[in-house]
């Protein structure tokens, strides 16, 4: 995330600078590598980010087993 964000910025002081023209092919190229990244990022939040309605801890299966036994031998 941080080389993109230097990436970006350097790409935008070239602009302010007017080393490279702002209705260049290469600012178009630069426009649409923005527009992939940020697709990238919206899949990447969809299979990483936080699961909606929080995260359910499921109980170890030893546990589980031990809980039975105490239940079962109680009866």
């Amino acid at each position: 995330m941080r080389l993109r964000g230097q990436r970006n910025y350097d790409r935008y002081m070239l602009v302010v600078k007017k080393f490279v023209a702002a209705d260049s092919p290469e600012r178009l190229q630069w426009q649409r590598e923005s527009a992939e990244d940020s697709q990238r990022h919206i899949v990447w939040n969809r299979r990483h980010g936080p699961v909606p309605g929080g995260a359910r801890i499921l109980p170890r299966r030893h546990e589980y087993e031990d809980s039975e036994r105490t239940s079962a031998s109680a009866k």
